[in-house]
């Protein structure tokens, strides 16, 4: 870290530290950007990883995050431990720009650990597509037991986020939890859905809770089609790894997603693995419930080697539910000033701050951030894995399968 990011970063812990309560109150309230730390799973001694994110593409160009865990929650544990990481192993903040400098800290206090993490981008690009703005990974303590749940929340007295101008952006916290399961257990696969009003958009995701790598796999997804008022989207986002995707819609009400991942990395970074945009019709009646799950007769994962993965996978309901006030200047059910049904700052149905209609940074209208129009992240036109513009599979620029130039 150079010297000038060194004095910002202290800088900003002094005004958080001694204007911790004030800074609270201001970085909430009208139009505030969603925080969300996503739920978390991981066996006793094993790596754990805890993933913050944002349901909107607001750029931010420095900040700090804290978070505490234990406390409350582990009092549901069946042990007395309240504390549950043994180490931090690693940290991952995201940018478009790929600049940003970024630090992370431990330590124990009389609440649980209060982990730190603090950074920078020149660019003003982190969160500048929407999705997980970082991600902590941790080494569990072995003496945990199967069962223990802790807290994982937001500390907004020592949280901050400010914009490229170095505004600060208000914040909406949404804590998660930590559960401990055992070594044996199957890794576990979850619909997110959202409350939705009529005609608004539902977005669901194809949720995983812990870090394992995925080589390649298919997901069927049901739903009804009966709400749905336009064709469903379906994204795959570079965030959670490499990866290549078809959908098969051939079935009323089932989405066939088969997919692979290049670099054997999908996974790494969990959370929203696939997820899905469903413009719903205005005639669904108010309080109607509606599901979407997983067909595990037709769903599987498989490892780097081909082998298959343990996994369980569940389903969930959403409401359709009246709209909301919320605080600001339009008339739609969102927090921002247009007036469209997502919580960005442009006239699209997507959640970032372009008009493509993707969830990624750049103008063309794939889950990627190259300039091509295909759906991998090597920068050319081809749908192999490497960076040059044939389909042979090696970088060497001709058109055989040899790593040679002949």
């Amino acid at each position: 870290m150079s010297r000038k990011n060194i004095l910002a970063v202290i800088a900003l812990v002094a005004v958080v530290a001694v204007g911790g309560l004030a800074l609270s109150g201001a970085a909430q309230g009208r139009d505030a950007l969603a925080l969300r730390v996503n739920d978390a799973i991981g066996e006793p001694g094993g790596i754990v990883a805890v993933v913050v994110r944002t349901y909107a593409s607001r750029p931010v160009g420095q900040g700090q995050i804290c978070l505490v865990a234990g406390g409350g929650a582990a009092a549901r544990s069946i042990n007395v431990v309240d504390t549950p990481f043994e180490s931090l192993v690693d940290s991952v903040v995201f940018a478009t720009r790929r600049d940003v400098i970024s630090s992370a800290s431990v330590d124990t206090t009389g609440q649980g650990q209060a982990i730190l993490l603090q950074f920078s981008s020149k660019s003003g690009t982190i969160n500048s597509a929407d999705g997980p703005l970082g991600v902590l990974y941790f080494k569990l303590r072995s003496d945990l037991r199967p069962g223990q749940v802790f807290g994982l929340s937001l500390d907004l007295k020592n949280t901050a986020l400010f914009d490229p101008a170095g505004k600060l952006v208000a914040v909406e916290p949404r804590n998660g939890e930590l559960e401990v399961r055992a070594d044996r257990d199957a890794y576990k696969l979850e619909v997110d859905t959202h409350k939705v009003r009529p005609g608004g958009l539902e977005q669901a995701g194809i949720e995983s809770f812990e870090p394992f790598a995925i080589g390649s796999g298919q997901i069927a997804v049901l739903y009804d089609e009966e709400i749905a008022a336009r064709r469903v989207k379906v994204k795959m986002s570079r965030k959670q790894g490499s990866r290549r995707f078809r959908v098969n819609r051939s079935v009323p009400g089932r989405l066939l997603v088969t997919f692979n991942s290049p670099r054997n990395d999908l996974n790494l970074v969990p959370g929203s693995l696939i997820s899905l945009k469903i413009p719903t019709r205005s005639d669904v009646p108010l309080g109607t419930r509606s599901r979407i799950e997983i067909d595990p007769a037709e769903s599987f994962l498989l490892d780097p080697a081909g082998n298959a993965l343990l996994v369980e996978f569940k389903g969930r309901n959403f409401r359709f539910r009246e709209t909301e006030s919320d605080d600001d200047s339009d008339t739609d059910a969102d927090t921002d000033g247009d007036s469209d049904v997502d919580s960005d700052g442009d006239t699209d149905a997507d959640t970032d701050g372009d008009s493509d209609e993707d969830s990624d940074g750049d103008t063309d209208a794939d889950e990627d951030t190259d300039a091509d129009s295909d759906v991998d992240s090597d920068e050319d036109t081809d749908t192999d894995g490497d960076s040059d513009d044939d389909s042979d599979g090696d970088s060497d620029g001709d058109t055989d399968s040899e790593s040679d130039s002949s």
